[in-house]
């Protein structure tokens, strides 16, 4: 049986100031650990969500999320729930379960993203890609790289969020 760990390699400090910074439209996204740091047990990123901004609703079919609010308020939709989330709060997103983050504030919000398995930082920085190369970006080419990492969007939700909420889809 193999020890706790025994699959890393060396112990990882992510400085605050590691990991480059991913621009998806409204929102920032910087992996301070990724799955070759963790033996592929989990990826944790740092993610700012601007002003007025709607993250693509989604549901993951291989990771588990876990976020960490740590500045701002936004908005949180799991499944048919919504729920007001600020500073200390903690968010589990279990695979499958579809999902919503938005930002109604004039000013950023910030948190702390574990997702468990470690991989999805391949996937954020191909979708970074496809955002640098147009504005707005492909939405066939993004659609792609979600059937390929098993990101699966829930659309019917942004017309229904954007108009009760103000917010935009980034």
């Amino acid at each position: 049986m193999l020890e706790p760990h025994a699959l890393l390699k060396s112990l990882v400090l992510a400085a605050p100031t590691s990991g480059k910074w991913i621009s998806l439209g409204g929102t920032l996204h910087s992996f301070k650990l990724v799955s070759a740091d963790t033996g592929g047990t989990f990826a944790l990123m740092e993610a700012i969500v601007q002003p007025h901004t709607l993250v693509i609703p989604h549901k993951h079919s291989h990771e588990d999320e876990l976020s960490f609010v740590l500045e701002g308020e936004g908005g949180v939709r799991l499944g048919d729930q919504e729920f007001t989330v600020g500073p200390g709060s903690y968010i589990f997103i279990p695979r499958g379960t579809p999902h919503a983050i938005w930002n109604v504030h004039d000013t950023p919000s910030k948190a702390l993203t574990l997702f468990t398995p470690g991989g999805l930082e391949t996937y954020f920085e191909e979708m970074g890609a496809v955002y640098q190369a147009s504005t707005p970006p492909d939405f066939a080419k993004l659609g792609g790289l979600g059937r390929t990492y098993g990101i699966e969007p829930v659309m019917d939700w942004v017309p229904e969020l954007s108009a009760k909420y103000g917010v935009r889809m980034s």
